[in-house]
């Protein structure tokens, strides 16, 4: 929810899937609503506070510090 606001604050539309899916699921959904990137949030990135960002286009990951992004 912090980073959901962080984005939004900064004019970036922003859309949270908070349903207990697979992941492959999740991302079927960005894909169909044209969604161009996809961050997930889990333990580990909560721990090192970082994101996983996904270019829904490309496929290419990254992995940013929460204020890179």
């Amino acid at each position: 929810i912090k980073v959901a606001t962080m984005l939004r604050e900064k004019g970036i539309n922003t859309e949270m899937y908070l349903e207990q899916k697979a992941m492959k699921k999740k991302m079927n959904y960005a894909n169909k609503q044209n969604i161009p990137y996809a961050m997930s949030i889990g333990e580990d990135e909560v721990i090192n506070q970082t994101v996983t960002i996904k270019n829904m286009i490309t496929g290419e990951q990254e992995i940013k510090k929460i204020d890179e992004i």
